[in-house]
């Protein structure tokens, strides 16, 4: 009797565990379908990637689709003025003005490129833009362009999710930009210091010679010229420059 009730126990527990583990399987379903992915699109014309470095792409890509489209493109032959415009170009395209980002690799004239559209280009900012193919360029040098794709859209999706990203560049830049200040300041302050005190107005009067002498004076009228100066308005015309669009951009040469 006691072996039978510890039977039926053991398969209650079971019961309970399975249904356990079926009700989290359906709660995970329903958190992924309350996840929108925009569009993700990996143009690879260059052939720079496997098809399995493809799907690992895509899954990265997916953490910056969250919040707008995204956009991988590879080219061999950038008929365009630059790759900024090619960027440009190409994602509005593909999404038009919509949200979104996209990160070129320019084979032509191996280049570097990420563009930020719509809302993006207030969060990907033409520093972020800069930082980001600032941190990934020496994988393309390499030729390791699976990498470079990669770590170039972890760190997007780390600058839309508010995270930090490294700037080794511009830490850098501020300590040398702080070097040549330090410098300039202490150039100056030894110049002031060293700088012979300017004689005053007075201590000048005081030590002037004053000798005038001036004898036989004569005018002499030797020719006479006339002048036509006829009245001129003036006005002024100017233009304006075009403006630099709807789109951030940055990037670095490999």
């Amino acid at each position: 009797m006691r072996r039978k009730s510890k039977r039926t126990c053991y398969i209650v527990c079971l019961f309970l565990f399975l249904i356990g583990m079926l009700s989290a399987q359906i709660c995970f379903a329903e958190n992924t379908e309350d996840v929108y992915l925009h569009e993700i699109v990996i143009r690879d014309d260059a052939g720079l990637f496997s098809d399995r470095e493809i799907v690992k792409l895509t899954e990265v890509m997916e953490k910056s689709a969250v919040y707008g489209n995204v956009m991988l493109l590879s080219v061999n032959q950038n008929n365009y003025m630059s790759t900024r415009n090619l960027s440009e170009s190409i994602y509005e395209e593909t999404f038009g003005y919509s949200d979104g980002v996209i990160f070129v690799i320019d084979m032509d004239y191996r280049m570097l490129w990420i563009s930020g559209f719509g809302s993006f280009r207030n969060i990907i900012t033409n520093d972020y833009c800069d930082t980001i193919t600032d941190n990934v360029y020496t994988y393309a040098s390499d030729e390791r362009y699976y990498e470079c794709g990669m770590e170039a859209f972890s760190q997007i999706a780390d600058v839309l999710a508010g995270k930090n990203i490294p700037m080794p560049m511009k830490y850098i830049c501020n300590l040398l930009i702080s070097l040549l200040i330090a410098l300039l300041a202490n150039y100056f302050i030894v110049m002031s210091i060293s700088k012979k005190r300017a004689a005053s107005d007075t201590d000048l009067k005081q030590n002037i010679i004053y000798h005038c002498n001036i004898s036989n004076t004569q005018a002499q009228f030797t020719h006479e010229t006339r002048t036509y100066n006829p009245h001129t308005s003036s006005s002024s015309s100017g233009g304006s420059s075009g403006g630099g669009g709807g789109a951030s951009g940055g990037g670095h040469s490999f």
